[in-house]
């Protein structure tokens, strides 16, 4: 008789089903070997709209979601605190469909890129949603999201109500959500998201704080209009010295030039000035000529956002208005132009950073100073003052850490010889090498002496 499991037997009694995928292991039948299945809790729904930084950088993620589906613009309405209207945030991109909505939308941390590539279908933008955890934004802020979203064809609407998910008992799975689908009206595309009873223990977000988010990111982007309250984002929503320039060029006739040279933490991600023929940008943002200038820092121009508008001129425009005829005359004197003005303001930002930092370093820099002989002291500051300015935007620590190690230096006797000799390259190059340094010394060379403590101490913040 095949003996059972006592176990088993009790179940057989109790008439509960044993697991068909059940089955002993190494002969002891106490042992036995079954499936197990993640549940996911309701409450995911909350941690993982807990992952944005801010009410304005979960705002930002429903604008990714229309840069991956293809809108030119994106309209979004934040009413005044306490009013009872919802966020709104609508776009006219591609819309979804029923099925991508089941499929897609409601498939928990789905990787976009890898059903539909790394490039969106009609503008080949590279595709932000990458986590599939974007859904959930809106809900950070709100206690009900509902989308609305035409295709062409369907128009499809789902509602989330966040206190009927966290208050279920069932699987997230499991919990039915309202979702009506229609017949969409004269070929409609693009979504809708509204966000109402919004989360009264987070701040409100501000129609300025979001604006500056979305210059940083999209500012620069030829086809993609921001609208925040009914004003399209703009270079003076980036925050730091902004400029309006405007002159009249023999070539060319009026053209204005609005700029912003921003402060080191709201850099905007694509740098540059734009140019704008007739209204339309041509070709991608640009340096005019600027990032050719040795005077001019390459990282300041990383802070440099605008755009100069000129009217159609013969010749200047391809013929796909896709870029710009560089040989041309018109074009020649608006580069000279924007050179000119920008370049001034750059250096005087520059200047008045350096300087700031300078001041802030300026008591420890002195102390160093003093130990040098009165007649070098003069070289000595010139030369410091060339090394910040390249290292120019570092912190205050490193900044620091760079000018210690250019003085460590420059106590240095060895450093002067080395010095006196730089004027003729390929004497000093014989001075450095071994046959004019005896090799007991030749890693006290001022110049190993740099580089080495510039490796150990430069990490070391």
């Amino acid at each position: 008789m095949k003996r059972v499991n006592p176990r088993n037997a009790y179940q057989l009694e109790q008439g509960i089903d044993i697991p068909i995928e059940g089955s002993f292991t190494d002969g002891n039948d106490s042992v036995m070997q079954q499936k197990a299945h993640f549940l996911v809790n309701p409450r995911l729904t909350r941690i993982l709209g807990e992952t944005y930084r801010s009410s304005e950088a979960a705002l930002k993620e429903l604008i990714d979601n229309a840069w991956d589906a293809d809108a030119l613009n994106v309209w979004v309405e934040i009413p005044p605190p306490l009013m009872p209207a919802p966020v709104v945030v609508r776009d006219d991109g591609s819309g979804m469909s029923e099925e991508q909505i089941r499929q897609n939308y409601l498939d928990i941390a789905s990787d976009k890129r890898q059903r539909s590539g790394e490039t969106t279908p009609k503008h080949k933008r590279r595709v932000k949603g990458r986590k599939g955890i974007g859904k959930f934004a809106g809900l950070t802020l709100a206690s009900s999201m509902k989308i609305t979203s035409s295709n062409g064809i369907n128009r499809c609407t789902l509602t989330i109500d966040k206190k009927i998910l966290l208050e279920a008992d069932d699987d997230l799975e499991k919990i039915p959500l309202d979702f009506i689908i229609d017949l969409a009206s004269d070929k409609e595309t693009g979504s809708i998201v509204e966000l109402t009873s919004l989360d009264q223990s987070l701040n409100y977000p501000t129609a300025d704080r979001l604006r500056e988010l979305l210059f940083r990111e999209y500012g620069q982007e030829r086809l993609f209009q921001i609208h925040v309250n009914g004003e399209v984002l703009g270079i003076a929503d980036l925050p730091g010295h902004n400029v309006k320039k405007k002159e009249t060029l023999d070539a060319t006739g009026p053209v204005a030039l609005h700029y912003t040279i921003s402060h080191s933490k709201s850099k905007p991600k694509t740098a540059g000035i734009s140019l704008r023929v007739d209204g339309k940008i041509v070709g991608p943002p640009s340096f005019f000529g600027l990032d050719d200038d040795e005077e001019i820092p390459r990282k300041l121009l990383k802070n440099l956002a605008g755009e100069i508008s000129v009217p159609d001129t013969a010749g200047m425009v391809t013929a796909d208005w896709g870029g710009v005829n560089e040989s041309s005359k018109a074009f020649e004197q608006i580069s000279s132009f924007v050179r000119d003005e920008v370049k001034s303001k750059l250096k005087s930002t520059h200047n008045r950073q350096l300087n700031l930092q300078k001041a802030r370093l300026q008591k420890q820099i002195n102390k160093r100073l003093e130990n040098l002989p009165e007649h070098r002291r003069g070289f000595a500051e010139k030369a410091l003052n060339k090394i910040l300015n390249k290292y120019y935007s570092e912190s205050d620590a490193r900044a620091q850490v760079i000018a210690d190690v250019a003085l460590d230096a420059m106590e240095h006797d060895g450093y002067w010889e080395v010095l006196e000799k730089s004027m003729k390259p390929a004497k000093a190059r014989s001075y450095i090498s071994q046959k004019h340094w005896p090799t007991s010394d030749y890693w006290s060379c001022p110049i190993f002496i740099l580089r080495r403590n510039a490796a150990s101490n430069f990490w070391t913040i």
